[in-house]
């Protein structure tokens, strides 16, 4: 969506705060879901444009399912209930983020550092990996549990919040482009988004298809703006 006002911001707050809450043993109003909002900034200097990016990621948190400290019921299958699934999959995708992080704060020391296919194995490490290789800036912060009962997960997560705080890229400025080349880009790909949804996608992929659409809409629809200026 494009945010022309503060009405706009209000509803992209209201849109973050329907994220899917559920109660477990560790937490009465328990993540079950990453949340990823991208904020883009785009600002005419001249006749050319500079785009920037803003990625927040609120990321669920790992998850016990066995033992005392465990945070669902340990009498069935943590496959048996959708609040177990939910954990499996927050649980990998930390462990695939974790295996990511590790590997380009290896990276970002070489002269000239590579994007390692195994960085992108996951939709999650995908989304970010613009915030672990190049030119980003990335600050992370560790949410801890006071509770004794989550000792072994605060630890982690520091651990976790250690390995992060290893990982230096150098920031710089976003190249300043033609916005004609931007805008001629922007509307054929507009255009081939909206010919694949035409012909109907299969499955779940056409809601995907579907958004990309918007995506490039809104684009084409923000450098048009810029270009009457």
């Amino acid at each position: 969506m494009e945010l022309t006002g503060a009405a706009d911001v209000v509803k992209l707050a209201a849109a973050v705060e329907t994220r899917l809450t559920r109660g477990t043993k560790m937490n009465d109003t328990s993540s079950r879901s990453h949340c990823v909002v991208v904020l883009k900034l785009t600002v005419l200097e001249g006749g050319s444009v500079r785009t920037s990016r803003l990625q927040f990621f609120d990321l669920m948190g790992s998850e016990r399912f066995v033992g005392q400290k465990a945070a669902h019921d340990t009498s069935q299958s943590s496959k048996a209930t959708m609040g177990g699934w939910e954990g499996i999959f927050s649980n990998l995708s930390l462990m695939a983020l974790y295996s990511c992080i590790e590997l380009a704060a290896k990276n970002c020391k070489k002269k000239n550092p590579k994007l390692d296919k195994s960085m992108i194995g996951m939709l999650l490490t995908k989304l970010l990996t613009g915030s672990l290789i190049g030119s980003a800036l990335t600050g992370m912060i560790t949410c801890i549990s006071q509770s004794p009962r989550n000792g072994e997960e605060t630890y982690l997560s520091l651990g976790y919040g250690t390995t992060m705080s290893t990982l230096l890229n150098k920031a710089e400025l976003q190249p300043a482009k033609p916005i004609e080349e931007l805008l001629a880009a922007a509307q054929k790909k507009h255009a081939e988004a909206a010919a694949v949804v035409a012909k109907g996608v299969v499955g779940k992929y056409q809601a995907a298809r579907e958004a990309q659409v918007r995506a490039y809409a809104q684009e084409v629809n923000v450098l048009e703006g810029l270009q009457a200026v």
